[in-house]
């Protein structure tokens, strides 16, 4: 019952990790779509830390609609 129940407690823990890889994924997605929300905000800051410029503005324009 040990072993079983370690092995289930590895389980979960792995399924939330891939679950927030593939979640982070999508939020880069929805970021560049323009998401409202702390999403949104998200993609500004990774937007502003990965790119400047264009995206940056686009960001600015997109918190001003």
């Amino acid at each position: 019952m040990d072993k079983a129940n370690k092995a289930n407690k590895v389980n979960n823990a792995n399924k939330p990790i891939t679950t927030q890889f593939l979640e982070q994924g999508e939020q880069g997605k929805q970021g560049e779509q323009g998401k409202q929300g702390e999403q949104g905000k998200q993609g500004y800051h990774r937007a502003a830390l990965m790119k400047q410029g264009e995206q940056r503005k686009q960001g600015y324009h997109r918190a001003v609609l």
